[in-house]
């Protein structure tokens, strides 16, 4: 159904009726498996795509307010408030617990299905590399940390007064930028170049 105001994905079924308005409260898109769409709402829906066909599933999860997904080959890993990580699984629907972070989470990269980056305020970033548990990294700041980017075997985060980290050899390091403003995204460029990007701060 496509409205002035919204746009809602519905499936109906024997015992099952639900409805999910993606144009207002959905937090995230991402892609799973052969670049399918997957949606994330703000409170742990989940719309995806499915192959061959024009409709989307959906998928009601655990409550908890979403800050950000990275697609896997079978779904995703949905983070957010309280610590909360979440592995979705589309042949499933199901929704597993990922235990081992406990700040407010801000956002996710995916290197790999079997590496990824997750970060959150006081500085807390963790590694997921599969399973049902995650590795806490030291960060050497107590910033929130709001974005983080994986390309290849780097991974750049940033964060409030001008924070921004880069992980090379298994080690994060501070890049000064002389900057006071918060960061709330943050990519490398072309040929070694990196963005960050706030509110007035660039």
């Amino acid at each position: 159904e496509v409205a002035p105001f919204g746009n809602n994905v519905f499936r109906r079924g024997p015992t099952v009726n639900e409805a999910l308005d993606l144009a207002v409260d959905y937090q995230t898109i991402t892609t799973y498996g052969s670049g399918l769409p997957l949606l994330v709402t703000q409170d742990n829906d989940v719309a995806y795509g499915l192959a061959n066909k024009a409709t989307y599933g959906v998928a009601k999860g655990p409550f908890f307010r979403v800050a950000d997904a990275a697609g896997t080959a079978t779904g995703a890993i949905i983070v957010g408030a309280a610590g909360t990580v979440q592995r979705f699984t589309v042949s499933t629907g199901a929704f597993t617990n990922v235990s081992g972070a406990a700040a407010q989470l801000n956002a996710i990269c995916r290197a790999s299905d079997s590496d990824m980056f997750i970060v959150g305020n006081g500085g807390a970033i963790y590694r997921y590399t599969g399973g049902n548990t995650l590795t806490t990294l030291a960060s050497g700041t107590t910033q929130d940390l709001r974005a983080v980017d994986c390309s290849g075997g780097e991974v750049l985060a940033c964060g409030n007064n001008g924070t921004v980290l880069r992980f090379t050899s298994g080690m994060w390091r501070s890049i000064g930028t002389g900057l006071t403003g918060n960061f709330e995204s943050c990519r490398f460029g072309p040929n070694g170049t990196l963005y960050a990007a706030g509110n007035g701060t660039f």
